[in-house]
């Protein structure tokens, strides 16, 4: 099968960019011809998806902002699937779903849309089109706020690759590169340092200070990059400046490298975070606790696995618990001493991965959807209607923006 990926953003690190990863490398090891679009290709993109054995191409029309402008990006589109007589076209987020959508129909080709993480929104997938959820969250959400039928859904979760992920030697080539201590218990937190991570780096922060104040030290390490960095170093080093025992708040920065990033996840004691982050961090046998966004934090284990990732480890199910934030510090203090505990759960964490996440299982889920999106016929209809909708409610939403109503 002859498959084209299509972003609606340039491929950098991220959640979203690597689950694809790891279901594109195993539809290409499987004999599928796959190519990859996107606006313009960074060299982290680049780099990440070179493994894939891909063939990548840039849509600079996919850059315009959505919606009117990007539709242009269809006839490029089209150009590339006859050039490469493609099968399906696979919209991966929903700024390029409206020219790949447009492109399928000219060309009576298949169409599916992925919407992979986030909660419910405005931006719903188009009636009668094959559409993959990586949440039951967004599945009931989706159907229940939009009336789009569970027929035309899939829900794939699985999407860890398990080549690249799992229990690993940490060299000391590795501990040098990013000046990692070893001495004491390793806290780790990896994340983009984006402004929507706001509340997460706050809940790390504040386990700091709370282990300074109790002086119950363990090193913390946070990787990231993004537009919060100057700030976060910053409160780094006002944290450290105030430690009796030395530095133990470590902020590393990007790990790009996915062999270095499985690396980080075996260094660790315990992994804290949220998303995909959490998932990598199971796969190599560690213990993880999940943050939510008020700063609370649950250690992730059998009896709650399932709300966790119904929610798709976002941490979003913690809204409806009632755990207070100040009782994270708590949770991690008393795992950190029981080496037990920390052993029987990083079993769990990685038997969970291995049985229900493995990117084998999702890649062939997905070929399944390929097979119902090839027998649909794709309606002019539905695309006008769905196209029409979302389009006001792009306006509206920019509008109450530019006003300051939202």
């Amino acid at each position: 099968m002859r498959i084209l990926f299509v972003f609606g953003f340039p491929p950098k690190i991220g959640g979203h960019y690597k689950s694809a990863l790891a279901i594109l490398k195993t539809l290409s090891y499987n004999g599928h011809e796959l190519y990859v679009a996107a606006p313009t290709w960074p060299e982290t993109g680049l780099k990440m998806f070179a493994p894939a054995r891909c063939i990548i191409t840039s849509v600079s029309q996919l850059s315009y902002y959505y919606p009117f402008f990007n539709l242009f990006a269809a006839f490029r589109i089209i150009r590339e699937c006859r050039t490469n007589r493609i099968d399906v076209i696979h919209a991966q987020d929903f700024r390029c779903s409206p020219p790949c959508f447009l492109a399928a129909l000219l060309l009576k080709k298949a169409f599916v849309y992925t919407k992979a993480g986030g909660p419910v929104n405005e931006n719903f997938p188009p009636q009668n089109v094959e559409t993959v959820f990586y949440s039951q969250e967004l599945v009931d959400g989706m159907t229940r706020r939009y009336n789009i039928s569970k027929d035309n859904i899939s829900l794939i979760k699985a999407r860890i690759d398990l080549s690249c992920f799992g229990q690993a030697t940490v060299t000391q080539l590795f501990l040098r590169k990013y000046g990692l201590p070893i001495a004491r218990k390793k806290i780790v937190m990896a994340m983009r340092l984006a402004k929507q991570k706001r509340p997460w780096l706050k809940a790390i922060l504040g386990l700091a200070m709370k282990m300074n104040s109790q002086k119950a030290y363990a090193d913390i390490v946070v990787a990231g990059d993004g537009p919060l960095f100057p700030d976060l170093l910053k409160e780094v080093d006002r944290i450290n400046a105030k430690s009796v025992n030395g530095r133990f708040l470590h902020l590393i920065g990007p790990v790009f490298d996915i062999e270095e990033m499985n690396q980080l996840y075996n260094y660790a004691d315990l992994v804290v975070g949220h998303g995909r982050g959490i998932l990598e961090a199971m796969a190599c046998g560690k213990t993880v606790v999940v943050l939510g966004e008020k700063g609370q934090g649950e250690v992730v284990h059998q009896g709650n696995i399932n709300e966790v990732a119904e929610c798709n480890f976002s941490g979003r199910h913690l809204r409806n618990k009632a755990i207070s934030h100040g009782e994270l510090p708590t949770l991690i203090f008393d795992l950190l001493k029981d080496d037990d505990t920390l052993q029987t759960l990083g079993i769990f964490s990685q038997h969970y991965i291995k049985t229900q996440m493995d990117a084998e299982i999702g890649a062939r889920q997905l070929v399944g959807v390929y097979d119902k999106a090839l027998i649909r016929d794709n309606s002019w209809k539905a695309f006008l209607k769905w196209y029409t909708k979302v389009s006001f409610n792009a306006l509206s939403a920019s509008l109450k923006y530019r006003l300051g109503l939202s």
